[in-house]
């Protein structure tokens, strides 16, 4: 079960590992997490009110979407699909282009791996 204030019209953490995952596909591979951030918003076509919605929890200044996101490429990490390419930037390795090229129905069960933060 996830910790974090229920927000309409955004995906869980959960549901951002497939959405990183291709964003980070069309761009080759790699990007930093401003770029993926854009990307995912452009692919799941979010709204500007809920794209910046503060996620309000003591001093950190980031945005639910991304607090959310950060959590989705840590879990991606831990499945050993992304990792780190240097400083806010982030690549598929090659079990994460395996992932992207695979059928739907097995792609899903090997992202959805990943337990809770």
């Amino acid at each position: 079960m996830e910790r974090f204030a229920q927000v309409p019209d955004l995906p869980s953490i959960q549901g951002f590992l497939e959405p990183v995952l291709r964003a980070l596909a069309t761009m080759q591979g790699a990007g930093t997490t401003a770029e993926i951030r854009a990307s995912v918003v452009r692919l799941l076509a979010l709204e500007p009110g809920v794209v910046d919605r503060p996620h309000g929890r003591g001093r950190d200044r980031r945005t639910e979407l991304e607090y959310r996101l950060a959590w989705a490429r840590t879990r991606l990490r831990k499945q050993g699909l992304v990792e780190p390419d240097g400083p806010r930037r982030w690549r598929l390795t090659d079990a994460g282009w395996r992932a992207v090229h695979a059928p739907a129905d097995t792609r899903s069960a090997e992202v959805g791996k990943a337990g809770s933060p």
